[in-house]
């Protein structure tokens, strides 16, 4: 493996912070860049429709994300948040339970000895929790998030180097680029993002810019979203076309289309201006013009790099060393401790394994989360200091995993505690969404949502 890959290695462990970059076009891609989502969606379609092969390095609160081309397909991703990993997908998804997989940790860290490591796939197979297929399945998904999650930043930042000495030992899930914006839409973007990425459209009358046919097969579109995409015609501004489809898939999708490129605005409907004639506006994006040119899905070079039966899982990298490894493993160990005394209300003993884990990997934020959390469960009242460094852990830790479950529950509690129950019942509708077994988060919404029905 050249020394080249093991740098990039290393970004996955070390700050994402980035400062000083600069406009350097490299085939239409900056090489070096700040920028918005967008901007960030024109170079992973510029990548592939360049057909370029490479790793992709994207920064943006600190973390840290390794997406890999291979001829213009995007083949694999892996990141460093804790949430990501395939253990804890697994759990998420109902495939294993969380007994399960904190016994495939421990087994993993018995099993960690000189440069011998064991994968989480592997171990849950062992284990007869789960069959190859469903790893497989699972790393599937779990690359496809990570690619999605890459739109889920304000300002992230990139880098891109070219060669094939990135691929070596990457599996390869070969996908195309457009599903993922239109994933990642759907699961980070409330409405007002979205709204702010249909500014530069929204009173002028909404027009595609590419074939529908062409655009169902680059977007994988279901049938019913390729109903949606053929009464975008130029007859409606974007304002009255969305509140006339009104469902949020309308606004995900309407939105991924802007994000790519393959949308115009006219200044009149067609039946006065023909939609040759139409200009793109007064308000169109700067990036307009140079977006991407559109493909079929189909990829003219056919070559492939070979997959491996069970790739590495939850991220991590082949040549991470045995230290870093147990440093993990030792810290999600405790982690799993910390979940079963704090489920057993033995606040001190889940502080305690809580403190350690975040002690072993300080740029975890939900193990320091889950600390504060637990110390405040020894408090026979909270007060406004504790408060602060729950909000503060909080929000950092949903910066780091916006799916996270726990950080709008420690912000419920948290305005509960201050008398605000209208926020305190938003906060935990969003915590009893993503994980139902939380008995307390449910009991709460039901006991708050009533209150507020009187």
């Amino acid at each position: 493996m050249g020394r080249s890959r093991r740098r990039w290695r290393r970004v996955l462990s070390s700050s994402g912070s980035s400062s000083d970059r600069r406009w350097d076009a490299m085939c239409g891609i900056p090489s070096v860049m700040i920028g918005t989502p967008t901007q960030l969606v024109h170079a992973l379609l510029a990548l592939q429709r360049d057909r370029e092969t490479g790793v992709l390095v994207v920064n943006a609160e600190e973390v840290t994300t390794l997406a890999y081309f291979f001829g213009g397909k995007l083949v694999f991703a892996e990141e460093g948040a804790l949430g990501e990993t395939l253990g804890r997908l697994l759990v998420s998804s109902g495939a294993i339970t969380a007994e399960q997989y904190s016994r495939a940790v421990n087994v993993m860290n018995d099993q960690t000895v000189d440069s011998q490591s064991p994968r989480m796939g592997e171990v849950l197979v062992q284990l007869g929790y789960v069959t190859v297929e469903q790893v497989q399945q699972a790393l599937i998904a779990q690359v496809q998030r990570r690619v999605a999650r890459l739109i889920e930043w304000e300002r992230p930042a990139w880098d891109f180097d070219r060669g094939t000495d990135w691929l070596d030992g990457v599996p390869s899930y070969p996908m195309r680029v457009e599903p993922r914006i239109l994933e990642g839409l759907r699961l980070f973007y409330d409405r007002a993002r979205m709204e702010a990425i249909l500014a530069p459209y929204w009173d002028g009358h909404l027009m595609l810019r590419a074939n529908v046919d062409l655009i169902a097969g680059c977007f994988s579109l279901t049938s019913a979203q390729v109903r949606v995409v053929k009464t975008i015609n130029g007859t409606r501004t974007t304002k009255v076309w969305l509140a006339d489809q009104g469902s949020d898939d309308a606004w995900s999708l309407v939105a991924a289309l802007a994000m790519a490129g393959v949308l115009a605005v006219a200044d009149a409907p067609p039946s006065t201006r023909s939609i040759e004639q139409a200009s793109t506006g007064r308000r169109q994006l700067a990036t307009l013009e140079a977006a991407p040119t559109y493909e079929p899905p189909e990829v003219r070079h056919s070559a492939a790099i070979p997959k491996s039966p069970i790739p590495p899982a939850g991220g991590a990298a082949p040549d991470s060393t045995t230290h870093e490894r147990r440093v993990k493993l030792g810290a999600e160990k405790a982690y799993q401790l910390g979940l079963e005394h704090l489920a057993a209300e033995r606040y001190d003993e889940a502080q305690q394994q809580f403190a350690e884990a975040a002690r072993s990997l300080p740029r975890a934020t939900e193990y320091h989360l889950y600390e504060l959390w637990a110390a405040s469960q020894c408090l026979p009242l909270m007060d406004a200091t504790t408060f602060k460094e729950l909000e503060e852990a909080a929000l950092t830790t949903a910066k780091q995993d916006s799916g996270h479950h726990f950080p709008p529950y420690v912000l419920g509690q948290v305005a509960l505690s201050r008398g605000d129950e209208g926020t305190a019942l938003r906060y935990l509708k969003v915590a009893q969404h993503r994980d139902p077994s939380n008995k307390d988060a449910v009991a709460l919404v039901r006991k708050l949502g009533a209150s507020a029905k009187k």
